[in-house]
């Protein structure tokens, strides 16, 4: 099998609950025998496959906008961790401005991006 420990995450945080990371680790990366090498589980140009107005940066406006978000027809809320290198409680503060007081974000005390 392939050696859990270059199964890392991005961005690099804590791990906490190792026998989850291992769960997913033994499950990313598959041995391809006819190619007699590992290969990754999914498909490493499903993001290039979609419409170009899908892919990243334009997704982001797309499906993430403030006007997006409320525009949903049904209850959301946002589960953050507090120690978040991605979600800062700069960040966390400016979307709650920009969506409202009516949309909980749940901070998880002590959790990092990858709760």
């Amino acid at each position: 099998t392939l050696p859990r420990s270059r199964f890392k995450l991005a961005p690099p945080q804590r791990e906490r609950n190792r026998y989850i990371l291992e769960y997913v680790a033994d499950r990313s990366a598959k041995y391809v025998e006819n190619g007699a090498m590992w290969a990754w589980s999914f498909d490493p140009q499903k993001f290039e496959k979609l419409p170009s107005d899908n892919q990243f940066p334009h997704s982001l406006k797309k499906f993430l906008s403030v006007e997006t978000i409320q525009a949903l027809k049904v209850r959301i809320s946002f589960v953050v961790g507090d120690s978040s290198v991605i979600c800062t409680q700069d960040l966390i503060e400016w979307n709650r401005q920009e969506l409202g007081k009516h949309i909980p974000f749940i901070e998880i005390h002590d959790a990092g991006h990858h709760i």
